[in-house]
């Protein structure tokens, strides 16, 4: 049983609220209150892939994501108000609802920066001291027992949070210069130099890359001070460009770069065109299978491609310019047989029972070396198309010499 005339009080706001949130899980709690001492709005936030005036790399901002139950999101809650009604000033609650594999509701809390961290810490602690006091452990009922056990949760998930906070991530290219005994790395860029932290961590000798240009995502943890999660050779000159050979977006895209690299004026630097591939991956009984977004149709037509990318390299770009010409819009049953496309670019019948035999004997492990390549250098990449130069993945074609004026639209096509 519980005790305490203000603790019953906070322990039936505990309740109600609980209820509530059981019954109407799709709408969060009120908005509540950042204290001015936590949250400057007129603060803008920083950039880390991009130098300040003093040509240092300043940390990227920190935050910490907590993953929350009903029960543990109303101690929260409680917590907070009961902070922001001693201390004034305002804090704004950031979630984001879900529906588990599982279909349970999950509730997603995001705090930014140390000391809103340190504030909601303070407040949960000192919410969790007020009704574990007043719990008699002679007389604890299934309520109690249920509040308490709440209590230790959100303790816990906010520890937990504490030790592992979550940088927004930075993606930047530069030559290494050196690297030091303790396997960091010097990174000379274009706009200011910066320190890659722990390179040894992901397998790597970074010696091998001394006088070569990479590109390095990771967390600024501190000024100038990268913690990479991915350190790469970068691939001068080279416009990778990842799609799904039955999307409309991705066809328009290697129409449009196709047509301007056969047009690229002398005056600007080579660029060398990699396609690449985007599936589906999907695991069942220890076992891996492979679709695509648009059906089987899709599944084979990526990999004639690659294998004639692989294979047949000097008749790639002729083909996927034909197969996108002839249907930009991929619209359904248009579609000449592929066998047909290849005979057209000048494909003998033996060169097409090859690719067939290729896709017959070997399609599962095709898939799976192009998936491995593209994880190993860029993650998983589910947007069609996906434009990634001089191995740095863009929101667009704009920053790729010569492609800047490229029409493509907004419009994408999404593995996930």
């Amino acid at each position: 049983m519980l005790h305490s005339g203000r603790t019953i009080s906070s322990l039936a706001f505990f309740g109600s609220l609980l209820l509530a949130v059981t019954t109407h899980a799709i709408h969060p709690p009120p908005a509540l209150p950042v204290t001015p001492l936590l949250h400057d709005p007129g603060a803008a936030p920083a950039t880390a892939s991009t130098p300040n005036a003093a040509g240092a790399y300043p940390a990227s901002p920190l935050r910490y994501e907590i993953d929350l139950s009903n029960e543990e999101l109303s101690i929260f809650n409680a917590a907070i108000q009961a902070g922001i009604l001693q201390a004034g000033g305002e804090a704004h609650l950031e979630l984001t609802l879900r529906r588990t594999a599982s279909k349970e509701l999950r509730w997603s809390l995001t705090i930014r920066g140390e000391m809103e961290r340190h504030a909601w810490e303070y407040w949960i602690n000192t919410q969790a001291s007020e009704v574990l006091a007043s719990v008699d452990l002679d007389k604890v009922d299934a309520d109690t027992r249920r509040v308490v056990i709440a209590v230790k949760s959100a303790l816990s998930k906010i520890k937990a949070a504490k030790e592992a906070p979550v940088y927004d991530p930075s993606t930047i290219a530069g030559v290494v210069e050196s690297v030091a005994a303790t396997g960091d790395v010097a990174l000379k860029t274009a706009k200011g130099n910066l320190t890659v932290q722990g390179v040894s961590s992901l397998g790597i000798d970074a010696r091998a890359f001394i006088g070569k240009p990479v590109v390095v995502t990771g967390s600024m943890v501190a000024a100038s001070h990268l913690a990479p999660t991915r350190f790469i050779a970068a691939r001068p000159n080279t416009l990778e460009l990842a799609v799904m050979s039955h999307c409309p977006f991705g066809r328009k895209a290697i129409l449009e770069v196709v047509t301007a690299l056969r047009q690229r004026s002398q005056s600007l630097p080579p660029l060398r065109l990699q396609v690449r591939y985007i599936f589906k991956e999907n695991r069942e009984n220890g076992v891996n299978t492979y679709t695509a977004l648009h059906g089987d149709i899709e599944r084979t037509e990526n990999l004639v491609q690659i294998v004639l990318r692989d294979e047949f390299t000097a008749f790639f770009d002729d083909y996927v310019f034909a197969r996108a010409s002839a249907n930009p819009d991929a619209s359904p049953g248009i579609d000449k047989p592929w066998q047909d496309i290849a005979r057209g670019i000048g494909m003998t019948d033996q060169d097409i029972s090859h690719v067939q035999a290729r896709i017959n004997t070997s399609a599962d492990q095709i898939i799976a070396a192009e998936l491995a390549d593209t994880r190993a250098n860029y993650g998983d990449l589910n947007a069609s198309p996906t434009f990634i130069y001089e191995s740095v993945v863009l929101p667009g074609p704009e920053g790729v010499p010569g492609l800047g004026t490229l029409n493509l639209g907004s419009g994408s096509c999404d593995a996930q």
